[in-house]
């Protein structure tokens, strides 16, 4: 049955249309119509386009996939579509978003829409207050997870320059991020040397990855002149 139906413009959740399709009812007061076929050709997983009607008035409820068209659902619409106005009021009351096309079927039957779009009006601002307090939270998380990240990466490069300073082997990476840290500036190549090849490095040694064998080993006069370099400075 090819019927009127109050729905949602294309693309838009903030203005209603009237356009004619071709409706299956289930009941008095509940039907569907196809939407859009499953893109893989499952027919279970159709969207399908639920509309309750009260009188001559046929206006969109829901989507649904195709399996989802239970008598339960049904049932539903038809308990609700007999009192439209009291389910309304219990909407508001149990704090429920109440759709657009509602709002278009009081004006159609020219029912008070005030209350409605009041509530409606009230229901986005707690909305959004309530949005920006998760963000406010969230940010307040990540901003401390920020500060706790960063504090544990100061401890331990601090634990790194004692260490250096000991005499001890540090990663690499520690010993590029100290050099960094004291705006100690790195060769380009002796850092390629410190970021592919060595793998920890004292004031006098070094440990390196032979990528392959027969691969000659790095040159470390750089590196040991950076880490001198680092010494002083450290000292100080």
């Amino acid at each position: 049955m090819k019927l009127k139906i109050l729905r949602y413009a294309v693309g838009r959740d903030d203005r209603i249309v009237s356009a004619y399709e071709e409706v299956t009812f289930a009941n008095e007061h509940a039907g569907y119509y196809l939407a859009a076929k499953h893109e893989y050709g499952n027919s279970d997983w159709d969207e399908m386009h639920v509309v309750e009607r009260i009188g001559k008035v046929c206006f969109f409820y829901g989507s649904v996939s195709r399996m989802q068209l239970l008598p339960e659902l049904f049932d539903r619409i038809a308990k609700e579509a007999r009192h439209l106005q009291a389910a309304m009021q219990q909407r508001m009351k149990e704090n429920c978003w109440i759709p657009l096309p509602y709002i278009a079927v009081y004006e159609a039957f020219g029912w008070d829409t005030r209350p409605l779009i009041a509530y409606r009006t009230e229901f986005r601002q707690r909305q959004e207050a309530k949005d920006k307090e998760r963000r406010r939270q969230q940010e307040e998380r990540e901003a401390f997870q920020r500060r706790e990240r960063e504090h544990r990466e100061r401890m331990l490069l601090e634990d790194a320059a004692r260490r250096f300073m000991a005499g001890e082997m540090i990663e690499a990476e520690q010993f590029v991020k100290l050099c960094r840290r004291e705006r100690i500036a790195i060769h380009p190549r002796t850092c390629h040397q410190l970021h592919t090849r060595i793998l920890e490095i004292s004031k006098t040694q070094a440990r390196y990855r032979m990528n392959f064998k027969g691969q000659a080993a790095p040159q470390l006069e750089g590196c040991f002149k950076l880490a001198e370099r680092l010494s002083d400075v450290l000292e100080k």
